[in-house]
Protein backbone atom coordinates (compact mmCIF):
# COMPACT_ATOMS: atom_id res chain seq x y z
CA UNK A 1 0.00 0.00 0.00
CA UNK A 2 2.66 2.21 0.45
CA UNK A 3 4.48 1.53 -2.99
CA UNK A 4 1.24 2.27 -4.62
CA UNK A 5 0.37 5.43 -2.13
CA UNK A 6 4.46 6.55 -3.34
CA UNK A 7 3.90 6.28 -6.87
CA UNK A 8 0.38 7.92 -7.07
CA UNK A 9 2.56 11.20 -5.18
CA UNK A 10 5.33 10.72 -7.44
CA UNK A 11 3.32 10.86 -10.44
CA UNK A 12 1.43 13.42 -9.07
CA UNK A 13 4.35 16.01 -9.16
CA UNK A 14 5.89 15.01 -12.00
CA UNK A 15 2.42 15.84 -13.51
CA UNK A 16 2.90 20.02 -11.93
CA UNK A 17 6.42 20.16 -13.00
CA UNK A 18 5.45 19.25 -16.63
CA UNK A 19 2.35 22.04 -16.55
CA UNK A 20 4.69 24.94 -15.82
CA UNK A 21 6.15 24.68 -19.05
CA UNK A 22 4.24 26.08 -21.74
CA UNK A 23 4.82 25.09 -25.24
CA UNK A 24 3.85 26.12 -28.23
CA UNK A 25 4.84 24.49 -31.86
CA UNK A 26 4.34 26.03 -35.67
CA UNK A 27 5.44 24.12 -38.98
CA UNK A 28 5.05 27.17 -41.47
CA UNK A 29 3.61 25.57 -43.93
CA UNK A 30 4.11 26.26 -48.17
CA UNK A 31 1.00 27.19 -49.24
CA UNK A 32 -0.68 30.83 -48.23
CA UNK A 33 2.03 31.41 -45.83
CA UNK A 34 5.00 32.41 -48.13
CA UNK A 35 2.46 34.04 -50.32
CA UNK A 36 1.40 36.11 -47.14
CA UNK A 37 4.65 36.87 -45.75
CA UNK A 38 7.18 37.13 -48.56
CA UNK A 39 5.28 39.65 -50.48
CA UNK A 40 6.81 42.52 -49.42
CA UNK A 41 4.12 45.19 -50.77
CA UNK A 42 1.81 43.14 -48.52
CA UNK A 43 3.89 44.03 -45.47
CA UNK A 44 4.62 47.59 -43.71
CA UNK A 45 5.92 48.61 -40.67
CA UNK A 46 3.14 49.06 -38.13
CA UNK A 47 1.81 46.08 -39.44
CA UNK A 48 5.40 43.83 -38.31
CA UNK A 49 4.41 42.94 -34.59
CA UNK A 50 8.34 41.94 -34.08
CA UNK A 51 9.73 45.32 -36.18
CA UNK A 52 12.69 45.25 -33.86
CA UNK A 53 13.83 41.56 -34.06
CA UNK A 54 12.90 42.20 -38.31
CA UNK A 55 15.26 44.96 -37.93
CA UNK A 56 18.42 43.75 -35.85
CA UNK A 57 18.33 40.48 -37.64
CA UNK A 58 18.11 42.06 -41.47
CA UNK A 59 20.89 44.60 -40.61
CA UNK A 60 23.57 41.98 -41.42
CA UNK A 61 24.07 40.91 -44.94
CA UNK A 62 22.08 37.64 -45.31
CA UNK A 63 20.90 35.29 -47.86
CA UNK A 64 17.17 36.32 -48.94
CA UNK A 65 16.04 32.54 -47.76
CA UNK A 66 17.01 33.37 -43.93
CA UNK A 67 15.24 37.00 -44.48
CA UNK A 68 12.25 35.46 -45.50
CA UNK A 69 12.07 33.27 -42.68
CA UNK A 70 12.58 35.47 -40.04
CA UNK A 71 9.37 37.46 -41.92
CA UNK A 72 7.36 34.27 -41.09
CA UNK A 73 8.78 34.20 -37.20
CA UNK A 74 8.12 38.42 -36.78
CA UNK A 75 4.10 38.02 -38.10
CA UNK A 76 3.66 34.02 -35.61
CA UNK A 77 1.27 35.40 -32.93
CA UNK A 78 1.64 33.45 -29.98
CA UNK A 79 -1.92 34.09 -28.83
CA UNK A 80 -3.59 31.62 -31.88
CA UNK A 81 -1.61 28.81 -30.05
CA UNK A 82 -4.27 26.73 -27.38
CA UNK A 83 -1.55 26.78 -24.75
CA UNK A 84 -1.33 30.75 -24.65
CA UNK A 85 -3.09 32.19 -20.83
CA UNK A 86 -4.42 35.23 -21.52
CA UNK A 87 -3.90 36.24 -17.64
CA UNK A 88 -0.37 34.45 -17.12
CA UNK A 89 2.86 36.06 -17.50
CA UNK A 90 4.96 33.47 -19.41
CA UNK A 91 7.32 32.65 -21.76
CA UNK A 92 6.21 30.46 -24.94
CA UNK A 93 9.08 28.45 -26.64
CA UNK A 94 7.95 27.96 -30.09
CA UNK A 95 9.84 25.89 -32.83
CA UNK A 96 9.52 26.51 -36.54
CA UNK A 97 11.00 24.23 -38.89
CA UNK A 98 11.38 24.22 -42.56
CA UNK A 99 13.70 21.65 -45.33
CA UNK A 100 17.08 23.62 -44.69
CA UNK A 101 15.99 25.97 -41.71
CA UNK A 102 14.77 25.97 -37.63
CA UNK A 103 14.24 28.66 -35.59
CA UNK A 104 13.88 27.87 -31.84
CA UNK A 105 12.26 31.41 -31.08
CA UNK A 106 11.11 32.56 -27.40
CA UNK A 107 8.20 34.76 -27.02
CA UNK A 108 6.53 36.85 -23.81
CA UNK A 109 3.07 36.83 -23.33
CA UNK A 110 2.63 39.85 -25.71
CA UNK A 111 4.02 37.90 -28.27
CA UNK A 112 7.15 39.70 -28.44
CA UNK A 113 10.47 37.60 -29.65
CA UNK A 114 12.61 37.96 -26.40
CA UNK A 115 15.52 35.75 -28.17
CA UNK A 116 15.82 32.97 -30.96
CA UNK A 117 18.13 30.61 -31.86
CA UNK A 118 18.62 29.95 -35.47
CA UNK A 119 20.01 27.50 -37.88
CA UNK A 120 20.43 27.58 -41.58
CA UNK A 121 22.14 24.50 -43.62
CA UNK A 122 23.36 24.90 -47.44
CA UNK A 123 22.62 28.47 -47.57
CA UNK A 124 24.37 31.15 -49.70
CA UNK A 125 27.73 33.05 -47.87
CA UNK A 126 28.04 37.05 -48.34
CA UNK A 127 29.79 38.26 -51.43
CA UNK A 128 32.78 39.57 -49.16
CA UNK A 129 32.96 36.46 -47.21
CA UNK A 130 33.07 34.47 -50.30
CA UNK A 131 35.98 36.48 -51.78
CA UNK A 132 37.80 36.24 -48.59
CA UNK A 133 37.44 32.25 -48.82
CA UNK A 134 38.90 32.00 -52.47
CA UNK A 135 41.76 34.56 -51.63
CA UNK A 136 43.22 32.36 -48.22
CA UNK A 137 42.35 29.18 -49.42
CA UNK A 138 42.72 28.72 -53.33
CA UNK A 139 41.80 25.35 -55.13
CA UNK A 140 39.33 24.66 -52.30
CA UNK A 141 35.77 24.28 -53.25
CA UNK A 142 33.28 25.50 -50.41
CA UNK A 143 31.51 21.82 -49.89
CA UNK A 144 28.85 22.77 -47.00
CA UNK A 145 27.74 26.50 -44.89
CA UNK A 146 25.84 26.69 -42.19
CA UNK A 147 24.77 29.74 -40.76
CA UNK A 148 23.65 30.10 -37.01
CA UNK A 149 22.12 32.99 -35.66
CA UNK A 150 21.74 33.90 -31.90
CA UNK A 151 19.08 36.89 -31.19
CA UNK A 152 18.95 37.87 -27.51
CA UNK A 153 16.30 40.87 -27.97
CA UNK A 154 18.49 43.65 -28.45
CA UNK A 155 21.43 42.58 -31.00
CA UNK A 156 22.01 39.34 -33.34
CA UNK A 157 25.19 37.69 -34.13
CA UNK A 158 25.77 35.09 -36.87
CA UNK A 159 28.72 33.03 -37.51
CA UNK A 160 28.85 30.81 -40.56
CA UNK A 161 30.62 27.55 -40.32
CA UNK A 162 32.12 26.33 -43.36
CA UNK A 163 33.56 23.29 -45.12
CA UNK A 164 36.11 23.03 -47.38
CA UNK A 165 37.34 20.30 -49.63
CA UNK A 166 40.10 19.90 -51.90
CA UNK A 167 40.14 16.17 -53.23
CA UNK A 168 40.05 13.84 -50.35
CA UNK A 169 40.88 16.63 -48.16
CA UNK A 170 38.67 18.40 -45.60
CA UNK A 171 39.11 21.70 -43.65
CA UNK A 172 36.41 23.00 -41.36
CA UNK A 173 36.76 26.91 -40.43
CA UNK A 174 34.20 29.46 -38.64
CA UNK A 175 33.53 33.18 -39.52
CA UNK A 176 32.11 35.43 -36.70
Amino acid sequence: MKNYLFGLCILGLTNLAFCQNDIAMSYPSVGNTYDMYFNDSAISKSAIKNYVYLNETSSVNLASRIEQFHKIVANYDVKTESCYVANKKAKYKVDFKETFNKITATFDENGTILSTKEVYTNVRLPIALSQSISKSYPNWTIDHVECHILYDGDNSSPTYKVRLKNGSQHKNIAFL
